[in-house]
């Protein structure tokens, strides 16, 4: 695909809940650099943010080709019938866990999509992610089933996993699917088992339905850690907007003292390519320390932007390398470094993080395959 920063230039100014009239002004110059819309749609809805997109392409009064538009429509109408579908049964699933005196916590985007953004059909998800202790999940999973849902074939999870198997149901026309947590990693740590992250939980609301969620802090290192939990997954402008809108949303209310090194890194890379508004100042000056990081660069450069998620299997062989020489951007983020630290060392070990993460989600047939079937494309 041609003119990819470009496109990511549009796309990342979009990946954030709000907007201002700032931003608007660089979108709109964004816009007018776009050589063609034709692949803007694709790429939004690739990214998880088709929404985002077209709710501040319309709001910066952009006009969009035809073709675009109703593409970007289509999403953005869709996500939102699908986010109604999937909020109605989280009511009935956290009605039903009440009643059973089963204490639960709603994860990732489905919390995020309620907390953060201004409507939650701007927040697409695939499914809906909860945590409760390991001493309930079993019967939180009986609960689940009672409820009309069902084991979903091709979903089944090791015994020790960090959830249990997927159960979905299909409602008007949509897959709704619940992953019940015992733990938020597969690491299986104790900081990040349910009972110790119950007691800092927020309390909210979904439809008059009393619901916790993970802290703002907790909110924002999960967020992180799952979008770099494998290496080799297509990685996707969402959880940059879920990172970027949290911080921007909740800046005053969330202890900057608490947050890891890592996390507190991550955003100095992301302010790199999209500047985080609103952050207190002791906090800001750290975010925009002094950074060889271009943005530029960052957009056009190696792993993750060069190689798109769904690409063809074609596709996926030419561009393999490409993961091998990530942008420094890539590299400073996957590891948590600060925008200045240097990453020689990293570079040799990212490598090894890649085949590590293929070996574990793939296996070594798969690896042998796909090693074999790019020399003889090459040959």
């Amino acid at each position: 695909m041609k003119n990819l920063p470009e496109l990511y230039n549009l796309l990342t100014l979009c990946a954030r809940a709000q907007g201002n009239p700032a931003h608007y002004d660089l979108l709109r110059e964004a816009a007018e650099q776009l050589p063609s819309w034709k692949d803007i749609p694709r790429l939004a809805e690739l990214h998880g943010i088709a929404p985002l997109v077209y709710e501040h392409l319309k709001k910066a009064e952009i006009n969009i080709p035809e073709t675009a538009e109703n593409d970007l429509r289509a999403h953005y109408l869709r996500h939102n019938h699908a986010n109604r579908i999937r909020t109605r049964a989280l009511v009935e699933i956290l009605q039903k866990f009440q009643t059973a005196d089963i204490q639960i916590l709603v994860l990732k985007g489905m919390a995020v999509s309620h907390l953060v953004y201004p409507n939650p059909r701007l927040r697409p998800m695939s499914d809906i992610d909860l945590l409760v202790s390991k001493k309930d999940s079993q019967r939180g999973q009986a609960l689940l089933l009672e409820l009309g849902f069902h084991l979903a074939s091709g979903h089944e999870t090791p015994d020790g996993h960090h959830h249990l198997p997927i159960v979905q149901r299909r409602v008007e026309g949509v897959n709704v699917g619940i992953e019940l947590h015992h733990n938020l990693t597969r690491a299986l740590t104790a900081h990040t088992r349910f009972e110790a992250l119950y007691p800092s939980a927020l309390s909210f609301e979904i439809e008059g339905v009393s619901a916790k969620a993970l802290s703002y802090e907790n909110m924002l290192a999960h967020t992180y850690h799952h979008a770099m939990d494998a290496s080799i997954q297509p990685f996707r402008l969402i959880w940059i907007a879920d990172m970027v809108s949290l911080v921007e949303c909740y800046t005053e209310q969330m202890d900057w003292d608490t947050l890891p090194p890592k996390i507190y890194n991550a955003l100095s890379v992301i302010n790199c390519l999209l500047p985080i508004e609103g952050v207190p100042q002791r906090e800001k000056g750290l975010l925009t320390a002094s950074s060889t990081l271009s943005r530029k660069t960052t957009l056009s450069q190696g792993w993750p932007f060069s190689v798109i998620p769904s690409q063809s299997e074609a596709e996926h062989l030419q561009n393999a390398p490409k993961a091998l020489r990530p942008s420094a951007w890539w590299l400073r983020l996957y590891f948590g470094l600060s925008p200045d630290e240097p990453l020689l060392w990293k570079r040799i070990l990212y490598p090894l993080h890649l085949f590590g993460g293929i070996l574990r989600i793939r296996g070594q047939v798969h690896i042998a395959q796909q090693i074999k079937a790019y020399f003889r494309r090459g040959a």
